[in-house]
């Protein structure tokens, strides 16, 4: 874009605003349901939409959803930035893509620092920030780390019952070994990580004890298998 963009802020009604036919960004139900209980909390509109009168009146470039939360929310007119310069096709398009994808990146530990500072629960679930995010976090920072120590120490914390299974799913395992490692390198922890990971979006799981418990029934399962196969 060469020149640049005129806009004023006028109020608007929103059910006259038309919402854009292809969007690409999307919301979950569980976060725009949180969007419509912040809106409908605060009363009105904190961030203001993107509008532009061109072909279509009342288009909106950015923030559809909080568009539609709003309404829900109950909330008839609100402040939004009109593009009053004339768009082609190309700049509508960048726009509205600029907008979705150009939105920065959190600092994981000035973000917990900021989330753990807010005292009231209900503005902690307001912020839209959960504990889950932080506990994926460290995993991933600890898989991607650049620097690889010479050891590792993992303390796994059980349920009662649960340290039986998996010490009897290790001596199974160590039969079926020729050799057995009692210290594994920092690739070993990774492979750990990624099945993990894979475990907890493949079975929906959101806690990881929980997947390191799925990890050791499945490992429990295919050690069956295989005892079956070569004892049929």
């Amino acid at each position: 874009m060469e020149n640049k963009l005129i806009t004023v802020i006028e109020e608007r009604n929103l059910k006259e605003l038309t919402l854009l036919a292809n969007n690409a960004r999307y919301m979950d139900k569980k976060e725009f349901d949180l969007l419509v209980s912040n809106i409908k909390n605060d009363g009105c509109l904190t961030s203001l939409p993107l509008v532009y009168d061109g072909d279509i009146s009342g288009e909106v470039i950015s923030g559809n959803h909080r568009v539609q939360a709003a309404i829900k929310a109950g909330i008839e007119t609100a402040k939004v930035i009109v593009i009053k310069s004339p768009l082609n096709h190309d700049q509508k398009i960048a726009l509205q893509l600029s907008h979705n994808s150009i939105t920065g990146k959190d600092d994981p530990n000035l973000l917990k620092s900021l989330y753990d500072s807010i005292e009231n629960l209900d503005f902690k679930m307001y912020s839209g920030v959960t504990d889950e995010m932080f506990k994926i976090d460290e995993l991933a920072l600890a898989a991607m780390t650049f620097e690889t120590p010479k050891e590792e120490e993992v303390i796994l914390h059980f349920l009662q019952g649960d340290k039986e299974i998996f010490c009897d799913a290790l001596k199974k395992i160590e039969k079926k070994s020729q050799r057995l490692h009692l210290i594994a390198d920092m690739s070993d922890f990774n492979s750990l990580f990624d099945v993990v990971f894979k475990v907890k979006a493949d079975l929906n799981i959101l806690n990881t004890t929980e997947a390191i418990r799925a990890v050791v029934r499945l490992a429990q399962e295919r050690l069956s298998q295989l005892d079956e196969e070569n004892h049929p």
